[in-house]
């Protein structure tokens, strides 16, 4: 812990605090307390090692999104940019894809993504980003899966963008008054980040 600078020892023990907060018995913690991770890239490879291989890709999207989106995503617009796949073309196939519970998803990337007072999902501090744009995470055959780059991320959210907009519910006229401009927008919660953002 000497090489930490104030900051990241005040992140570092948070996260310890946050794990031992989930445990069950004094046993567990007496466990925990004695396997510390002694970094926090070690504390993040360990939240990333223990995700289920088939929910792996999400959280993979998930934190590209909040890493990289031009500004931050409410619950619902991170939940229909996740679940937007390649050769979709009805806003049918994109609401199958969506996670059901996001809070009980959240738990998967505990340390990792954080949910603001205002309902924007964030980054759980910078260090995040910094593991993930890491030579040492890209490097590492467990979780480098989750390994970001960000000029490949960028490309990727303009593609769901471009995707999203041209879902066949947009082929129609544009809508002709408030009330079904409002209908439009709770039915397709991407859609005014997906017009503004993708040329990013």
């Amino acid at each position: 812990m000497t090489t930490f600078n104030l900051p990241l020892r005040f992140r570092w023990a948070q996260c310890q605090l946050d794990e031992l907060s989930q445990l069950r018995s004094v046993k567990a913690i007496r466990t925990s307390l004695s396997h510390f991770p002694p970094t926090l890239n070690a504390i993040y490879r360990n939240v990333l090692e223990r995700v289920p291989r088939h929910d792996a890709n999400l959280l993979r999207k998930t934190l590209l999104w909040t890493a990289f989106s031009v500004y931050p995503l409410t619950v619902t617009e991170l939940q229909e940019a996740i679940g937007v796949e390649a050769k979709m073309r009805s806003l049918t196939e994109v609401e199958d894809s969506r996670i059901l519970d996001f809070s009980d998803f959240l738990r998967l990337g505990s340390g990792l993504l954080t949910v603001d007072a205002t309902g924007h999902v964030k980054l759980a501090h910078l260090s995040v980003l910094d593991y993930l744009l890491s030579p040492e995470m890209k490097d590492d055959s467990e979780v480098g899966k989750f390994s970001i780059d960000p000029y490949a991320a960028r490309g990727e959210m303009a593609v769901s963008c471009l995707i999203y907009l041209c879902l066949h519910e947009l082929a129609s006229d544009p809508v002709e008054d408030q009330g079904a401009w409002e209908e439009r927008i709770a039915r397709q919660p991407l859609l005014k980040h997906a017009a503004k953002s993708w040329t990013y």
